[in-house]
């Protein structure tokens, strides 16, 4: 039996689904194509990555730039101010880098019965869970995977033409986590 051909995601629709320019119905689309193959996730994770090195290359400019801008200031405060209280500094774990939300958008209503959940990766090595909670904080679903989507099972139905939020949490193999904060979704009526 020959192999079955799929489909992938054209470039200029994952780009318009990364950058937000892609109308609702399109980033739908999108996020239903993005559950079901792996190669394209991994194309938006790539994006992602890609989108994420050139803002960290920006950075390389920008903070030089504004460490020699603070030391200026430094140097140059008048007489008599204090230079600060490092008694006030504290040492802290080192900082986790945020992941993104990919999809669904708080501007884009889902369909209650095929909520796909998409977010960029956090790391190495991290195992991510998947909350989603109603209004007042009840939780109506839960899961746990390696990948960076989920889709809320056929079992959990969602009521149409409410607001539900939802949180990603990245937990890495030494104990570290991190989270996306809470995202509100709504579903269509």
């Amino acid at each position: 039996m020959p192999d079955r051909v799929v489909d992938h995601l054209p470039p200029d629709a994952v780009a318009a689904f990364v950058d937000g320019s892609a109308t609702p119905d399109e980033r739908a689309r999108a996020v239903a194509h993005f559950a079901r193959c792996p190669a394209c996730r991994e194309e938006l994770r790539e994006v992602h990555r890609m989108v994420r090195d050139r803002r960290r290359r920006r950075l390389t400019i920008v903070v030089p730039l504004a460490a020699a801008a603070a030391a200026a200031l430094f140097v140059l405060r008048p007489v008599g101010t204090p230079a600060g209280n490092s008694a006030l500094i504290e040492r802290s774990a080192p900082v986790v880098a945020r992941f993104a939300v990919v999809a669904p958008t708080p501007t884009a209503p889902v369909a209650s019965d095929s909520v796909v959940f998409v977010w960029s990766r956090a790391g190495d090595g991290a195992n991510y869970r998947v909350t989603l909670v109603t209004e007042d904080g009840t939780t109506v679903w839960s899961g746990t995977t390696s990948d960076t989507s989920a889709m809320v099972p056929d079992s959990v139905a969602l009521a149409p033409d409410r607001d539900w939020f939802w949180y990603v949490d990245a937990l890495f193999p030494d104990g570290r986590s991190s989270t996306t904060g809470i995202h509100r979704m709504r579903t269509r009526p």
